[in-house]
């Protein structure tokens, strides 16, 4: 038999009592400074996104490509000239004599050291005899 009667008294505090169901990763998600936080990745994603997407990885203008507006340098710099600097270098080649001269200071000392080496083999000649005849 069923008994239609409102709620107790013991009902409503067991009802009061009972845990909630709503996870408790919900709960932390819901307080104050967490919002904040999710707010401020938020907004500073969005504000990064954007600065990326406006820089440009390519350049405006390709090789060839007509510009209508003057394009001005940010940094000094020189230009190489390939013709002038071909026609400098041609210069300087023909200015320089095609002819080999030798060092003669370099053949006199050799000289001398090989005379010497002479000199000094023949003077050891008897011992070089000498130690061969020993060896043997």
């Amino acid at each position: 038999m069923l008994s239609h009667r409102p709620s107790t008294a013991r009902r409503r505090e067991v009802r009061r009592n009972r845990p909630d169901r709503v996870p408790a990763w919900w709960l932390k998600l819901r307080r104050r400074e967490v919002g904040w936080a999710i707010l401020f990745v938020t907004m500073l994603t969005t504000l990064g996104g954007i600065i990326a997407l406006s820089s440009r990885l390519q350049p405006e203008h390709r090789i060839g490509q007509p510009v209508d507006e003057h394009v001005v340098a940010r940094a000094a710099f020189t230009a190489v000239n390939e013709e002038l600097t071909r026609r400098e270098k041609e210069q300087s080649r023909a200015a320089v004599l095609d002819v080999y001269t030798a060092d003669q200071r370099y053949f006199e000392e050799l000289r001398e050291r090989l005379t010497s080496l002479l000199s000094l083999a023949e003077r050891n000649y008897d011992e070089l005899t000498k130690f061969l005849s020993f060896s043997r």
